[in-house]
């Protein structure tokens, strides 16, 4: 079982399992586990607001929060309310052992839509004690978050507050996947990812890697804005986060990088024999940023 998401049809997967799993299986091979875990001792990705759900009987509830053990990415879209079928939402308690296995926070839709929603996904992430990496969006799936991409740096802010008073303090690997066009809005507004625009940056954690996925395409009269902020929020991460050492910025729309490639090459000497601490490349699907060694 490779997903296990917060939807009717993985309930009643969860609840055709166990009904299963009662009929044949044997007590102890039970208590085992019923997963095939990974060589690093996980299995798939998990919904959050699956814990939420107030029905699905015992049997399912122990197999979801088994695989909520060996799980090794939590995703969490901001639908504990619609899950739980309740008015308001009804949030499962978060622990240190409800996702122990987990290295990686997947935000979608709705996690970052409201002041609780946003609450809720910090007391996730600061109870994940194997952290180290915030996806924002889900190329792989054709799914994004539904905020402005400034709000992130908001949430980061908020889970590096929480980590420390944890006594948790890590650095993280930090996943974008935004559309073009969020990449042409004025680098001091919310709407950009560029740290820029914000009054200070010194509350976020420390950030050792940046991916940044763009799909989609911009207008003609776009593109040397669009490259003019890309170019932007990639100095501003090597300038504003602590402990940064690489930012990839991975291009899907053919033209769109061959226009980003080539207004790159144009620069690219200027650029890499400036003799500051990073060095650019241009590989088959996007620009990367790199802090350079000792030796070059």
């Amino acid at each position: 079982m490779w997903s296990m998401a917060s939807t009717p049809h993985d309930v009643k997967r969860c609840q055709s399992v166990a009904r299963l799993i009662d009929a044949i299986a044997h007590r102890e091979a039970v208590d085992n586990g019923v997963f095939a875990l990974n060589n690093d001792g996980t299995c798939g990705r998990i919904g959050a607001e699956l814990l939420s759900r107030g029905s699905t009987g015992p049997a399912a509830d122990k197999i979801i929060n088994e695989y909520a053990k060996a799980a090794h990415t939590v995703v969490y879209g901001g639908l504990d309310e619609v899950y739980s079928g309740a008015d308001e939402a009804v949030s499962a308690a978060i622990s240190d052992d409800t996702f122990p296995a987990a290295h990686t926070l997947q935000l979608l839709g709705d996690a970052l839509d409201d002041e609780a929603k946003e609450k809720r996904a910090v007391e996730i992430a600061s109870h994940m004690p194997n952290l180290s990496c915030v996806e924002i969006g889900s190329h792989e799936h054709a799914l994004l978050l539904d905020a402005p991409a400034g709000e992130v740096w908001v949430f980061l802010e908020r889970l590096q507050a929480a980590l420390v008073s944890r006594g948790r303090e890590r650095s993280l690997t930090l996943c974008l996947d935004l559309v073009a066009n969020e990449l042409t809005a004025p680098v001091h507004s919310k709407s950009s990812p560029c740290l820029w625009g914000r009054d200070s940056n010194d509350k976020l954690p420390p950030v050792e890697e940046v991916t940044i996925t763009v799909s989609g395409f911009v207008d003609d009269d776009q593109l040397e804005q669009f490259y003019d902020n890309v170019m932007a929020t990639l100095i501003s991460s090597n300038d504003e986060l602590k402990g940064h050492e690489k930012t990839y910025v991975e291009l899907w729309d053919d033209e769109l990088r061959t226009d980003f490639q080539r207004r790159f090459m144009a620069q690219q000497a200027s650029l890499n024999n400036s003799g500051g601490p990073y060095k650019l490349s241009f590989d088959g699907q996007g620009l990367r940023v790199e802090r350079r060694s000792a030796a070059t």
